[in-house]
């Protein structure tokens, strides 16, 4: 899995802009399908979920990175790994933060200030 992880930073730092997106979108299909079939099989399934993460950030694919993060999120609230003593709210804004942090940082990251939303 670690390969993963440097092959999007070799291709952040040297792949054309116009590639980019292309370039992670494909691997970051194969983590989630890869996370889906652990997932279903009770496989410990995390770490392919954050390497699936990692290469929709990088792709730009919002849409896709949102998607996985709520069901993160539900998952967590399914299994009660959040603290039992705060409310839903703030187990929401809280993890809201990190998802912000986590973009924000990756944005940093590549140097990025051209980052399309849509």
């Amino acid at each position: 899995l670690i390969v993963w992880q440097e092959i999007a930073v070799i291709l952040c730092a040297f792949a054309c802009p116009d590639e980019l997106g292309k370039l992670h979108e494909s691997p970051g299909k194969k983590q989630e399908q890869r996370w889906i079939s652990n997932n279903q099989a009770g496989e410990p399934s995390d770490r392919v979920r954050c390497n699936a993460v990692l290469w929709y950030l990088a792709a730009e694919n919002l849409k896709r990175f949102v998607a996985m993060w709520v069901k993160e999120q539900e998952d967590g609230i399914a299994r009660g790994t959040y603290d039992q003593f705060s409310s839903k709210y703030e187990h929401d804004a809280r993890s809201l933060q990190a998802f912000i942090e986590k973009v924000m940082i990756f944005l940093q990251a590549i140097d990025d200030v051209n980052f399309a939303i849509a």
